[in-house]
């Protein structure tokens, strides 16, 4: 049975979620085996459709995760040395971007 994209993304349980992006990486879970090839061979079109909306090349990496929620990967870590570090960092990052800590203060302002 050959899927298309549509009807794979209206599935009533997913069987395909986004676990992740980072701008440079998306990381793709799929529910088995059988899904994992059917996205694979979907992969160029996914990234296209990554890159035309973030205006930057996106790499699209699909794992398959268990139904206990365990996932087994099959492309390399994204995330190397730690997944928490990174996104710790992520999030301070993001608070940096949002603050006014250092924005200069004028008093008697005319």
């Amino acid at each position: 049975m050959k899927l298309s994209t549509q009807q794979l993304l209206l599935q009533p349980q997913p069987q395909v979620r986004l676990l992740g992006f980072n701008n440079q990486v998306a990381r793709i879970a799929v529910s088995s085996d059988k899904w994992q090839k059917m996205v694979m061979s979907k992969v160029a079109s996914i990234e296209a459709g990554f890159e035309k909306v973030f205006k930057t090349a996106v790499k699209v990496k699909v794992e398959v995760t268990n139904t206990k929620g365990k996932n087994q990967s099959v492309s390399e870590n994204i995330y190397p040395n730690n997944s928490k570090r990174e996104r710790n960092i992520t999030n301070y990052e993001k608070h940096q971007e949002t603050s006014n800590y250092e924005d200069e203060i004028v008093e008697n302002e005319p």
